[in-house]
Formats: structure tokens, sequence, C-alpha cells
């Protein structure tokens, strides 16, 4: 009686671990289950890290926009201010030369000067002509060359630039004709307009300039 003592109480310990525990067996609908979480799981962390390249992508290309605009701003200041307004006859017309070439220097920098960021400036070539050429060298030209002046039309490569700068819908070269001819004749009334009140400025002065006494300024008052 005593030997089969043990054996009872460890089947009876045994089924107690049974009951308490409830182990069921893992079948194939688990082994599928666990693969699609784990399928799931791996495309969310794909596109996280897609997401994440995208955005550094994004970044980059702000910040080779930034360092382009920062490198190349002093060059473009340098070059236009090397290259215009022209001062001379001899230039213009070298400047004139060059721009026979299709792939000239000058049309692009113009274009900036004329149409910063693709809109023409307020005025248009009326107010900003003399930022291409001096308003001194403007003077000594009208577009067809009369009445002493040289002629602006001669200058046919630099004419097809304008032209071309300011090329819109609807704009033909004859409203180009007509209006650098504007031009011309608004630049030659500043300039009139500025010596007149340059003159009746200083004329004024004279006028108002106080009379002075020779003996007031060898002997001055004393109070």
């Amino acid at each position: 009686m005593k030997r089969n003592a043990p054996s009872n109480n460890l089947s009876k310990i045994t089924k107690t671990v049974k009951k308490e525990i409830k182990l069921t067996p893992q079948t194939d609908s688990d082994d599928e289950d666990d693969y699609c979480e784990a399928k799931v799981s791996t495309e969310e962390e794909i596109q996280k890290l897609q997401n994440q390249m995208d955005l550094v992508l994004k970044n980059q290309i702000k910040i080779i926009a930034k360092l382009k605009e920062l490198t190349n701003a002093p060059v473009m200041s340098n070059t236009i201010s090397q290259l215009f307004p022209i001062t001379t006859v001899e230039q213009f017309e070298e400047v004139n030369a060059e721009m026979a070439d299709p792939h000239n220097k000058y049309v692009p920098i113009m274009r900036e000067i004329l149409k910063p960021n693709g809109q023409m400036r307020v005025g248009g070539m009326r107010k900003h002509l003399h930022r291409i050429i001096h308003a001194d060298l403007i003077f000594e030209y009208n577009f067809t060359g009369v009445h002493n002046k040289k002629s602006f039309r001669d200058n046919e490569h630099f004419n097809r630039a304008l032209y071309e700068i300011n090329r819109r819908e609807g704009y033909t070269e004859a409203e180009y004709v007509k209006e650098m001819r504007e031009v011309f004749q608004t630049y030659k009334n500043r300039r009139h307009k500025r010596a007149s009140d340059l003159r009746k400025k200083n004329l004024e002065a004279a006028q108002l300039e106080p009379e002075v006494f020779f003996e007031e300024v060898i002997c001055p008052d004393i109070e």
C-alpha cells in the first residue's frame, strides 16, 4: 500500500496541472495569422521609411536651391555691374555685335534686369531702359537717327533682344517700334525737365542769397 501512494499522488498532480494550464495545440490558422501580422508590420515600416526619405529629399531640394541662390546672387550682381549700364557708343556697338551669337551672355542678364522673377518692372522700358543703357548715352540716340542723333534702330541684334524680352501675347514688331520711339521721347523730356528744374533751382538760390557788406565783414558789430 505504501508503494502505490506516490504513484497515486503523481497522477492527481498531473491532472490538476492540465486543468490549470488548459493547453491547446497550435493550428495552421495560427501560423497564417502570425505571418499576416508580420507582413503588415513590415509594410508599415517600409512606408514609414519611404515617407522619411521623401521628407529628406524635399529638404535637400530646398537646401540646394537656397545654396544656389546664395552663391549665384553675388556673381550675377557683379556681372551686371560690370556689363550694365552701357556707357559708351563703342561698348554699345561691341555688345550689339556679340549678340549675333544666340548663346551670348548679355540677353539673360538684360532679361533679369528688366524682368526680375519673370515680371516686367513697373513702368517698363520708359522707366528702366537706363538700367541697360546709361541715360547720358540714351540721349545721344533716337530710334531712327534723325536730328543729328545716332540711330538706335541700326543695332539690329540689340533691338531683337529687347523685342524678345518684352514680347507678350499680341505684341508685334510694329508695337515695339512705337514703344521705343516713345521711350526715347520720354527720356528726352525727362532730361530737359531735369535741366530746367536745375536752372530754376539755381536761379532761386541766387535770388535768396543774402547781401554781405564789406564793412560788416571787416568790422562786425560787437555787442
